[in-house]
């Protein structure tokens, strides 16, 4: 073939086909055409949903509007840049954040390029799930899930260029336990006298709180537990040895991913910019829970040119004493170019209720906000109800309940909120003698719970000598006693017809010095009656507050609980009596059905209780010493609990108690027959104007 003219050497004409050329002539003959006699500018223009890559604002579509208020309206609409939603408590937050994520879906935003970090698992699938819904699409590629879980992904993939293998383990709580005691028998071996230390959750845990909070361990331990400061050494060689374990086997606790993934992201700027561009959209749910790892990280993800939205409350950051940052969310907004859009509007709460929320808003309210109620007015004011004691309370919210029941009201409808989980013992003993089934999403039951067994064990020894597991759980709280020393002691006892006394003859030499202290110990309670004595002489012992420091480290609310379980004794005439008390409480337990929360009283503490809602809720306790903690106030951490009060408060929809008992049994500190007076300035006392309702209860 020959070369076409005007083509280049390599390119060949198109040969032309006779055929075509015939049929082209044809059809022109019968309808000539003129391609250019066309006019673009009449054609109707149809326009495509741009990527949504540059963040440009975009209306919601009108399925997405009908659902949303104007505040939330223009929080779905606006949040774009750096953006922060103030979302008030009841006014809608995960329905704002699913209309988020279904608008960007709508308008052309790809899923992949999204970030959702939430504080569960489970939240971030319920929201990517409700959004998908909403926006009619697959919103599952996004990635949605918790820090840690998004800090794996990142460390997985580019893990390695700091030296963190692609294949590390994450070690979870039970691994991380087995591996401190590794280290810590390592650290004391070849010692003849070893300290007591925290059990190796424990010192888990510290490991941890410092590493994500930024602080030396020292510090933490101090904060956290001040009796350990004489240990410092051990635990630092601990913490040493641990970490050198972790490494040897390319493994990561759960602190440790936030923090090498942080460090990752901000000392390879190359990968920096590659997750950022990955995901140019991150949303954070609940900003005021992170810590100042996790506030750093999202900031790096979202550096130049990405969207960064955060949804908060600051008014419910309460969780300070597990390394939150309360002051994250005022440093968020003060960042320039910060978009705020406040929702102000509760949708759970009466008129009544939201006016006592607006009036106990924490520090003075120094944000300006101004709650509103979408409900009408149900003419029921919160109730303070004045009481004479604990005990008068605990029959007093019993009984109350047993009216809303009988008019009406589901159990699951009911719930009992105080700041720490001894404030619900009383009221758990009431309770159970009515015959009123409770959840308790607080924790096992306070008589079930170690510590209390503990001092109850000593009870049981004075009550029956011859408790055999009574003797046992006592020996094994000293030190350096173990099992073939308990079984030793156990024997000898066994064979004596007074074990008391034989225990109290074990005060000899040659014995361990656990066993001596054991004897004086049974020396001590063969001389009491009275059940509150026998609690408090062991919980006040040096023994066993440094048994229970060794233990626990939420230490000081378990002395708190056996203050209070001395409380409770000193009111049953016969430690026969007491001990039957507490057996009922547990037996009511084990012979309820398993018939789910659905069907109970909810029993919780406010921590646990933040993100959740009841039609009506009780809150115990609401007086200095109690409610706000006296640990709390001994430290200087007042702000934090006004805003638990904020969260209790909040957390009702249409009947509100809170209870203010005048007089309390405090044995811990005032012996065991001593009543005090609450005293201090405690939440309520203000000028409320009448937005409560005053009840007297006798």
């Amino acid at each position: 073939m020959s070369q076409a003219r005007g083509y280049p050497r390599w390119q060949h004409a198109p040969p032309t086909s006779p055929a075509l050329e015939r049929q082209k002539a044809l059809r022109d003959a019968r309808a000539p055409r003129d391609p250019l006699a066309a006019d673009p500018s009449a054609r109707r223009v149809y326009r495509l949903r741009p990527s949504g890559a540059d963040g440009a604002p975009r209306r919601a579509s009108q399925r997405l509007r009908a659902d949303l208020d104007e505040e939330q309206l223009a929080a779905v609409e606006g949040a774009r840049g750096r953006a922060l939603i103030l979302a008030s408590a009841g006014s809608g937050k995960t329905r704002t954040l699913v209309a988020l994520l279904a608008h960007l879906a709508e308008t052309g935003v790809d899923p992949a390029r999204v970030m959702l970090v939430t504080f569960t698992r489970r939240a971030a699938g319920e929201l990517v799930a409700r959004a998908g819904r909403a926006a009619g699409a697959d919103l599952s590629p996004a990635a949605a899930g918790t820090f840690h879980s998004i800090c794996q992904r990142i460390l997985r993939r580019y893990g390695p260029v700091v030296g963190v293998p692609a294949s590390f383990t994450v070690l979870d709580g039970e691994d991380q336990a087995e591996l401190v005691a590794m280290a810590r028998t390592e650290v004391l071996a070849g010692r003849e006298r070893r300290p007591s230390l925290p059990p190796p959750g424990a010192i888990a845990g510290l490991i941890g709180l410092a590493a994500e909070s930024g602080r030396p361990l020292e510090e933490v331990v101090v904060e956290r537990n001040p009796r350990l400061a004489d240990r410092l050494e051990e635990l630092t060689a601990i913490a040493e040895g641990y970490r050198a374990r972790k490494r040897a086997m390319a493994a990561l606790d759960y602190a440790d991913l936030l923090v090498e993934a942080l460090g990752l992201l901000e000392g390879q700027e190359r990968v920096r910019r590659r997750v950022s561009g990955a995901h140019r959209w991150v949303l954070v749910d609940e900003l005021h829970d992170v810590n100042p790892v996790q506030a750093r990280l999202v900031e790096a993800i979202a550096r130049e040119g990405g969207n960064l939205v955060a949804v908060a409350d600051p008014d419910q950051a309460i969780y300070g004493w597990r390394g939150a940052d309360p002051e994250v969310v005022d440093r968020f907004a003060a960042v320039p170019g910060t978009r705020v859009f406040p929702l102000q509007t509760s949708y759970r709460s009466t008129p009544e209720i939201v006016a006592l929320a607006q009036a106990v808003l924490p520090a003075g309210n120094p944000r300006g906000k101004r709650l509103r109620a979408h409900r009408p007015p149900s003419g029921l004011r919160p109730v303070v109800a004045h009481l004479e004691s604990v005990a008068t309370e605990a029959a007093f919210v019993t009984q109350r309940i047993a009216d809303l029941l009988n008019d009406g009201r589901a159990p699951s409808d009911i719930a009992v909120l105080y700041r720490a989980h001894h404030h619900s013992l009383e009221l758990q003993l009431a309770l159970a003698e009515a015959g009123v089934e409770f959840e308790l999403y607080s924790g096992v039951r306070l008589v079930e719970s170690a510590h209390v067994k503990d001092v109850l064990a000593f009870c049981r020894l004075r009550h029956n000598p011859r408790d055999a597991l009574a003797w046992h759980r006592a020996l094994r709280m000293f030190p350096r006693v173990g099992e073939a020393t308990a079984r030793r002691v156990l024997a000898r006892l066994a064979d004596d017809p007074d074990p008391l006394a034989a225990a109290a003859r074990l005060d000899a030499a040659g014995e361990p010095e656990g066993v001596r202290r054991l004897a004086r110990a049974a020396a001590a309670i063969r001389g009491m009656d009275r059940p509150e004595d026998i609690v408090l002489h062991v919980a006040r012992s040096d023994w066993y507050r440094d048994h229970l420091r060794r233990r626990h480290p939420n230490w000081r609310d378990r002395e708190a609980d056996l203050a209070r379980v001395a409380e409770l004794a000193a009111r049953r005439p016969t430690l026969e009596r007491f001990l039957a008390d507490l057996a009922l409480a547990e037996r009511v337990e084990a012979d309820e059905d398993v018939s789910g929360p659905a069907r109970r009283v909810a029993l919780s503490t406010v921590h646990q209780a933040k993100g959740l809602e009841w039609p009506v809720v009780f809150v115990l306790q609401v007086e200095p010493g109690a409610f706000p903690s006296a640990w709390a106030a001994s430290e200087g951490n007042l702000d934090e609990e006004e805003r638990l009060f904020y969260v209790a408060v909040t957390r009702a929809a249409d009947e509100l108690y809170l209870c203010r008992p005048i007089a309390a049994r405090r044995p811990w500190d005032t012996g065991a027959g001593a009543v005090v007076l609450n005293s201090g300035q405690g939440f309520l006392d203000r000028d409320l104007g009448g937005l409560v309702e005053e009840w007297s209860v006798r």
